[in-house]
């Protein structure tokens, strides 16, 4: 009777552990299909936009965002802001698609952002966004030969381009970097938009670029350190140049103001 119940126990206990060991394994399996399944299903979304075929996308981006929003991500380790991203590039797609007239250029932005997005989940060493390394490099070269021609014209619409082909592949960005990272880019990216409209400092634009051309290798191909490692050897003394134009700038005024208010109180 007892070696019966103890081989009873045996099978009872093998089969608990191949179930187990089944279930860890579905679920890994899981893991790694689903991203794949999801990045599918936008590349396809992507190629019919591209082809003019709205109805159809509209299908695929329903089934898509379908089982994004069923789905478990906690096995997929996402932060809170990455899920906003990727949901965010769901809704934009969503929009665009059901405009009465769509515009062409913003549908195949969002169908490229989304498209991008969803790639970088599941190819983390060669993902698309990586393709926009030299689209920026020109960006900066454009902005660079604007600032030596004097001309504040071209240089603000080369700047307006290096934000136009960042914003497709910040979503990307956010997926595939960390969170200092792209705040640091943001900063910089936000500083060269200011220098270059209404008025601009060529001087300090010029930093900008600079500054950003240092980071771009870093954040696209790492260590990432190097990208906030830039970033802090440039802030302090933009900081501080700032506050010293600033400075000069209150200092004027006030000497301006006191000048006005002795020419009219005095005799």
């Amino acid at each position: 009777m007892w070696k019966r119940w103890t081989g009873l126990l045996v099978i009872l206990w093998s089969s608990f552990v191949i179930l187990h060991s089944y279930g860890s394994e579905s679920a890994i399996a899981m893991e790694q299909t689903q991203p794949m399944q999801w990045a599918r299903q936008a590349e396809r979304v992507y190629q019919l936009v591209q082809r003019g075929d709205l109805l159809a996308a509209r299908d695929a981006l329903t089934a898509l965002s379908r089982s994004f929003s069923r789905a478990n991500l906690s096995p997929l380790g996402l932060s809170v802001e990455q899920i906003r991203t990727l949901s965010q590039t769901l809704v934009e797609m969503e929009q665009e698609l059901n405009r009465v007239r769509p515009n062409p250029t913003t549908l195949m932005a969002a169908a490229l952002r989304m498209r991008m997005a969803f790639d970088a989940l599941t190819h983390p060493n060669q993902p698309l966004w990586r393709q926009y390394y030299s689209v920026l490099q020109r960006d900066l070269a454009d902005i660079e030969r604007a600032i030596n021609a004097g001309n504040q014209v071209r240089a603000r619409i080369a700047v307006d381009a290096l934000l136009d082909h960042y914003r497709l592949i910040r979503p990307a960005i956010v997926i595939s970097r960390t969170p200092t990272t792209v705040t640091k880019v943001d900063s910089v990216l936000s500083f060269l938009r200011k220098q270059s409209r209404p008025t601009w400092n060529p001087a300090l634009l010029r930093s900008g670029v600079s500054r950003f051309r240092g980071m771009l290798n870093p954040l696209f191909y790492g260590p990432e350190e190097q990208v906030t490692a830039m970033y802090g050897e440039w802030e302090t003394p933009i900081v501080s140049f700032m506050l010293m134009v600033g400075g000069v700038i209150v200092s004027v005024l006030t000497y301006v103001s006191w000048k006005k208010y002795r020419a009219v109180r005095l005799p």
